[in-house]
């Protein structure tokens, strides 16, 4: 597989690391301390999931998400540890032109459809699991 380099350049533009935690507190006051700036926590019961973003003007933003209840898919991650990374959040202007373009050199399986995030404010956002990759969270723009 050789996806060529530049196929992909101008459609997505990153915008956040996505963490997985137990808790909210250990994670935020070591952002803090390198100066990221918090939002308040957010409830998503589509991700089944608390949320906090964490900015920074000099440093890739963060997103520390905390399951809700013991059923969630994330207490498998959080097993042996209080945290993981979980995703990497992509801004697309054209979601099916970037599904296509991957899905040529890459097997791309949707874990969650397209749905209004709490956290940006009601834009749409959909995750896929990119083979050899890991979790990708698309934003539309």
């Amino acid at each position: 597989m050789s996806l060529d380099k530049d196929t992909l350049k101008g459609k997505v533009k990153f915008h956040h690391l996505g963490i997985a935690v137990k808790d909210f507190r250990k994670s935020i006051n070591f952002y803090s301390n390198l100066g990221y700036e918090g939002s308040a926590a957010v409830v998503d019961d589509g991700q089944e999931a608390e949320l906090v973003m964490l900015r920074s003007e000099h440093l890739p933003h963060i997103e520390l998400i905390k399951p809700l209840y013991e059923r969630s898919h994330l207490n498998n991650l959080l097993k042996t540890r209080s945290e993981a990374i979980y995703h990497m959040c992509y801004e697309v202007d054209d979601l099916e032109d970037v599904l296509g373009t991957l899905r040529k050199d890459f097997k791309v399986t949707c874990l969650k459809e397209q749905k209004q995030a709490v956290l940006f404010d009601g834009r749409n956002v959909s995750f896929y699991y990119v083979d050899g990759v890991g979790i990708v969270e698309f934003l539309e723009r």
